[in-house]
């Protein structure tokens, strides 16, 4: 099964899957812009959102990079 596979792997599976010049750009000020490109894309001025953990802080990256383009926000909890 594949999931058997992912957990009985030697070392972690994106070591040998995976390109790092790819996860080299998978960051939060990147995501940060794929949400503005959404929500550009589909019409919207601004946007609200809802963030807990690690979605909190994408959410205060938005903020901060697109101020003009926040609706409401909510966070729910950051990570420690």
């Amino acid at each position: 099964m594949m999931v058997e596979y992912y957990t009985n792997a030697p070392g972690p599976f994106c070591q040998k899957a995976e390109d790092g010049d790819y996860l080299a750009h998978l960051n939060t000020p990147n995501v940060a812009r794929d949400m503005d490109l959404i929500r550009n894309l589909t019409g919207f001025v601004t946007i609200d959102y809802f963030g807990n953990d690690y979605g909190a802080i994408i959410g205060a990256a938005y903020a901060a990079l697109f101020p003009n383009h926040v609706g409401r926000f909510v966070f729910g909890g950051t990570l420690s």
